[in-house]
Formats: C-alpha cells, structure tokens, sequence
C-alpha cells in the first residue's frame, strides 16, 4: 500500500505527489482500482499523522474509470 502512493510508478503517486500531504507530514497509503459493469472507480487506504493519529478511507466513484484519476486523492 505504501508503494501505490510514494513510490514513483504507484498507480497513485502522481496525484498524490501533487497534494501537499508530505509538506503536512501526513503519510499516506492506499490501493486502488476500478470495476466494469458497472464502471466504478475506488481508493481505499489510510493516513497517519506525524502524533501516530490514523484514519481509514474508502472512497467510490460510481461512472468512474481508474481509481488512480478520479477517486485519489
């Protein structure tokens, strides 16, 4: 889940890498995916903050097509 938000190539990264979570000190990980019939995008993951407070996401774009573009982050 890491690599999908911080490692370049992560199906994620590039818009996350434009978000300023980083400058936040928030780190950031998820997955993410897309369904057919029908077309559904989605993120899902979690963040911590730089005190250890987390939170669990889950985001669904219905009429989405990649979960990278239209339901992150």
């Amino acid at each position: 889940m890491s690599a999908v938000v911080n490692e370049s190539g992560g199906t994620a990264y590039n818009p996350f890498a434009q978000s300023g979570f980083s400058e936040q000190h928030i780190k950031v990980y998820g997955k993410t995916g897309s369904t057919q019939e029908p077309d559904c995008a989605w993120f899902a993951g979690f963040a911590e903050d730089s005190a250890g407070r987390s939170i669990a996401i889950a985001v669904v774009v219905e009429g989405g097509q990649h979960g990278s573009s239209d339901a992150a982050p």
